[in-house]
């Protein structure tokens, strides 16, 4: 079944606006896009995830790993809000934990681009560009 709702461009005249170079829909939905994607992790910086990440699982086994298990359900907070009972704690720790699971996962299964990856020890931090990288003298990463 298609539902097509009335009023809406079709994929054709979506596609006509994407290609056309003065259409100013490519521009608003190329800069929507970068609003809604800002590439950083929930503690900040790759060092601070990176960092956080180490310490915290570090000495966890692989079986224990956020990527081998589910996320546990949010914990209720009580209707007051007081931040000191019980559910309140428990529901602030689990909100800790998510944020640190989340950073982890993305330092672990993302696709982290690297200038010198693939580069020998000896010529890593000259500003040459790894196999991986475009050649040119430029990255586009």
């Amino acid at each position: 079944m298609l539902l097509w709702i009335k009023d809406v461009h079709s994929p054709q005249q979506i596609q006509d606006n994407l290609l056309d170079p003065n259409s100013d829909f490519s521009h608003c939905l190329i800069a929507y896009l970068n609003s809604a994607f800002s590439g950083d992790f929930i503690a900040g910086s790759l060092a601070a995830a990176n960092s956080i990440s180490e310490n915290e699982y570090n000495h966890v086994s692989t079986v224990n790993l956020p990527t081998h298990q589910f996320f546990l359900t949010v914990p209720l907070c009580c209707s007051k809000q007081c931040n000191q009972c019980n559910h309140c704690n428990s529901n602030e720790h689990w909100w800790a934990k998510y944020r640190t699971e989340v950073d982890f996962i993305l330092l672990l299964k993302s696709n982290l681009h690297d200038h010198e990856l693939g580069l020998p020890h000896s010529d890593k931090g000259k500003g040459l560009l790894g196999p991986y990288c475009e050649k040119k003298g430029k990255c586009k990463a």
